[in-house]
């Protein structure tokens, strides 16, 4: 039977893919080409709202790739494929992105000649703490920091220091040329690229921070050499913590070497009340005039550590490697200690 034979009669069925047949002699049925729907926007959707929105258009939610975003929070599609507005035929499968989360990337050496808005490596920021702001602005999200040494003076801060957002995640060892493109956390390498944060100049020219960094609630330092600070002021809080200081909230710090920092407390690391994870870290060459040299954990502290070496740390008084009060509680596991040495 030939098309030319057939009454063509349209008839749209779009739940069954079905939008024109041809009523052929004797009522046969032949040649009803399957029918078109777009596939509507998904952008800024959850899962459950857009597999909603794709089965009303007789359409299947396929995969949902995590992905991060500078601009779309977590958990809300970014894109589909195929994308928004292409004809298909019903019943095709619609695979989205769905967004991690927001990332800003921070490149000291970018010479940028337009806008610099943080949300690509071509408009990165040169320093790590306006990246930081951004993230703390979206309510969260991950700063990718660009190989180098990142000793700026933060003046901002009256300590020198870094200061982390809550659920902001600080992640070191990107090389901004070769991750250009890059998606996930995994496209970096942080022996290759080594990314420093120095606390050197953090109050002023050669006016060492109190603190590197300061940790804030859910946050993370992850691929850093952290360096140069100098716990030494006036006010107790101000002799605490001379790396990285933890005040009452939960943290994680991965894949970093903490070296020549001094404190009273704490040269590598102060933490109080407090989650502590530390995975995968080297704890070197870091002075307390009181005590914990390599790390000072105060009252408490849950303070879990994987695969991590202490080393050559000094302390005035007691725990030249460790300091870690009654209070406190330490799972250690595949951690070396060695060349620590303390007063008494």
């Amino acid at each position: 039977m030939l098309w030319d034979d057939c009454v063509v009669i349209p008839m749209f069925f779009k739940k069954y893919g079905l939008s024109l047949c041809c009523l052929c002699v004797g009522l046969a049925l032949v040649g009803c080409p399957p029918a078109k729907v777009g596939v509507p926007d998904l952008e800024g959707m959850t899962v459950a709202e857009a597999t909603t929105a794709l089965n009303d258009e007789g359409l299947v939610m396929g995969t949902q790739q995590i992905v991060f975003h500078s601009t779309i929070v977590e958990e809300l599609i970014t894109e589909s494929q195929p994308s928004s507005g292409s004809a298909v035929e019903g019943g095709t499968t619609v695979n989205v992105s769905v967004s991690r989360g927001n990332v800003v990337y921070v490149d000291k050496d970018l010479a940028s000649k337009g806008e610099v808005d943080g949300l690509s490596w071509e408009t990165a920021f040169t320093k790590i703490q306006d990246g930081i702001d951004l993230a703390d602005s979206f309510g969260g999200g991950q700063v990718w920091v660009s190989e180098g040494t990142y000793n700026e003076q933060r003046t901002g801060s009256i300590t020198g220091a870094l200061e982390l957002g809550d659920d902001v995640e600080l992640y070191g060892g990107f090389n901004a040329i070769v991750s250009k493109g890059a998606s996930t956390i995994n496209d970096r390498d942080w022996n290759t690229y080594p990314t420093t944060i120095d606390g050197a100049n953090g109050r002023g020219a050669g006016l060492a921070a109190y603190h590197v960094i300061e940790a804030a609630e859910d946050s993370r330092i992850d691929g850093f050499t952290i360096t140069g600070g100098e716990a030494t002021g006036l006010t107790p809080v101000n002799t605490y913590g001379g790396g990285i200081y933890i005040p009452e909230v939960d943290t994680d710090i991965a894949n970093c070497t903490i070296m020549d920092n001094t404190a009273t407390l704490g040269g590598g690391i102060y933490s109080k009340r407090s989650e502590t994870t530390i995975l995968n870290t080297v704890i070197t060459n870091n002075t307390a005039t009181g005590n914990g040299g390599g790390l000072y954990c105060l009252t408490y502290v849950d303070l879990t550590m994987t695969n991590c070496i202490i080393s050559e740390n000094t302390a005035t008084y007691d725990g030249g490697g460790l300091t870690n009060l009654a209070t406190s509680d330490s799972i250690l596991t595949n951690c070396v200690f060695y060349m620590n040495t303390a007063g008494s």
